[in-house]
């Protein structure tokens, strides 16, 4: 089945790549089996659906654009702090470019990307602030699971964050008990 110009069929299949590549600053943190880019943006999206309600945001937009928002690692891997200061931002639009080819949403996913790296819109600084509120939840868990150097992500993810929603969110976040389903039903 080919859908605008491309092999949507292989798009799929590409994007089951994310479910295979780590992210590689836990890699380099010492985490044995760190979350996959895919389980990543999962949240993320989730996260920026809600950061969207509580915005007044196009929810639709930001979820789509929470979806794209590491979609390019599937060709270019997850890569960490350190990597990103020896790759340029031109082989990021390429891969992009590259997979969205195969897609059926090939020029509305190139304008959210778009408008997500430029940062000026509601829904770009949402999808933003829900990866770092991602990233606070996710060194939280390897933090309680006894990766204890975990708190200098879940610190610097806070750093940057835009919105109230997203500093209200933190707050919240950081009275919540990691076992929630250790008192589930219990009164």
């Amino acid at each position: 089945m080919k859908k605008s110009g491309g092999n949507i069929g292989q798009f799929f299949l590409e994007l089951g790549v994310l479910k295979r590549f780590p992210r590689t600053g836990w890699l380099r943190a010492g985490i044995e089996n760190p979350e996959s880019i895919a389980d990543h943006s999962f949240r993320t999206a989730m996260i920026a659906w809600a950061l969207a309600k509580f915005e007044g945001a196009d929810s639709d937009r930001v979820v789509k654009m929470a979806l794209l928002h590491d979609l390019e690692e599937s060709r270019t891997g997850d890569l960490d702090m350190v990597m990103k200061r020896y790759h340029s931002n031109g082989k990021k639009a390429k891969a992009y470019s590259d997979i969205l080819k195969n897609s059926p949403y090939n020029s509305e996913a190139h304008e959210l990307v778009d408008e997500l790296s430029l940062q000026k819109t509601l829904e770009s600084k949402i999808v933003k602030d829900a990866d770092k509120i991602e990233l606070f939840l996710q060194a939280f868990e390897y933090e309680v699971g006894g990766f204890k150097e975990a708190a200098k992500w879940k610190h610097s993810s806070k750093a940057g964050l835009k919105l109230k929603s997203s500093k209200d969110l933190i707050k919240q976040l950081e009275t919540q008990e990691i076992n929630w389903w250790y008192n589930y039903g219990k009164k």
